[in-house]
Formats: C-alpha cells, structure tokens, sequence
C-alpha cells in the first residue's frame, strides 16, 4: 500500500482579501506564517520519501516548512500549480456573480463542465492533477509521499479518487489552509482516507 498526503497550502493574500487567485502567484499573510510554524510539527513524524509542489510560492514556501525536519527530495511540478481562473483572477466573489453570472452558476451546479473565462478547464486541471498522483504512487510504491498544491487541484484530486471528474464536490469538500487529506493507493485503485485534517492546528489559526 502507498500513502499519498494532499496538503493545501498556507494561507495568502487573495484568501485574505477574498479574492480569486488562481495562477497569480501571491505572497503568504502573516496568519498563513504562523501556520506554518505549526504544520512543520505536525509533519515532522510522517514518513514521507518525497514532495511533489506547485511552482507558486504561497504552495513552495509551504513545502519547506512540511520539509523542515524531514529533509527529502522537492519536485517542483507545474501541474499541481492552482487552476488558470483567466477573467477571474483578482476579482472579488461578489463581482464574479454580477459579471459572469452563468458561469459562477456552472461552477456551482455543474463544475465538472465548468471553464474559466479567458483561463483553464475544470477538465484540464483535473487531468494534469490526477497524472501527478499516479506518477507518485509509482514513484513511492509501498512507501509515502506528499502533494503540496491548492484547493480546487485538491478537490480534483479527490474526484479522481473517487472515481471520475463527475465527482467533484461542491461546499463539503472545501478545506482550510494548511490541511492534509490522506490517499492510500493499492494495486491501481486510489481511497481517500481522511479529508482536511486540521485538528492539530489552533482554531484562532484556522483560515479557508
């Protein structure tokens, strides 16, 4: 059996400020820091072999405190960076109602079909995600590893596992900063076995 952690990222600007990130590569808030302090503990028993991370900061500088007192090799892939929001990116929710009405109503109802104005596909995100997680299962077979990412690659992810994009969950499946979820692999078929465990961090830390 292999076990493969999602750990979301710190949290960072555009979560603060309530704004779409998406591939904009924001610096994490003060809050995000000293949520790091606590996930570096938390990690520092787990037996993984390798992190695989996204190129944008707020996800690396993550990856270094998971990799504090660990010390494994870090693969910097570009497909667990955060979904290409395109339009959205900067925009606050409440003008993405306003202005693309139809769209935010896909991304609620029916996200599997969703595309970004301007950005990605629900699809191609899911598709990129889901070839890292299979590529660390068999990289670390028997073994552990971790995919330090963002939200909604995790909740790609989480699809997947649980059998194809159709599944991809809506407001039950959101997670807070700096959660893990764990993936346990077995003869090619995937399990999540826990989702947004975040019971080690303080509340007044706690951000989504």
């Amino acid at each position: 059996m292999t076990t493969i952690y999602l750990i979301r990222h710190a949290q960072a600007q555009g979560n603060l400020t309530g704004t779409v990130q998406g591939s904009t590569d924001q610096p994490l808030t003060e809050l995000g820091l000293r949520q790091l302090e606590h996930l570096a503990r938390r990690c520092r028993t787990l037996p993984l072999q390798k992190l695989y991370v996204s190129p944008l900061r707020r996800a690396y500088d993550t990856a270094l405190a998971v990799n504090r007192h660990l010390n494994v090799p870090m693969e910097v892939d570009p497909a667990l960076a955060e979904m290409h929001f395109g339009d959205w990116e900067g925009v606050t929710f409440a003008e993405m109602e306003r202005r693309w009405p139809e769209e935010r109503r896909v991304w609620r109802e029916e996200p599997w079909r969703f595309a970004a104005p301007g950005g990605e596909t629900m699809e191609q995100v899911y598709a990129r995600a889901s070839a890292v997680l299979r590529r660390a299962a068999e990289e670390n077979r028997g073994g552990c590893a971790a995919l330090v990412c963002h939200g909604c690659v995790m909740r790609n992810l989480y699809a997947f596992v649980r059998g194809g994009l159709e599944h991809y969950g809506g407001p039950e499946d959101w997670m807070n900063n700096v959660s893990l979820s764990r993936v346990e692999e077995e003869n090619g078929g995937f399990v999540l076995r826990s989702k947004n465990e975040i019971e080690w961090l303080p509340e007044e830390l706690r951000s989504i």
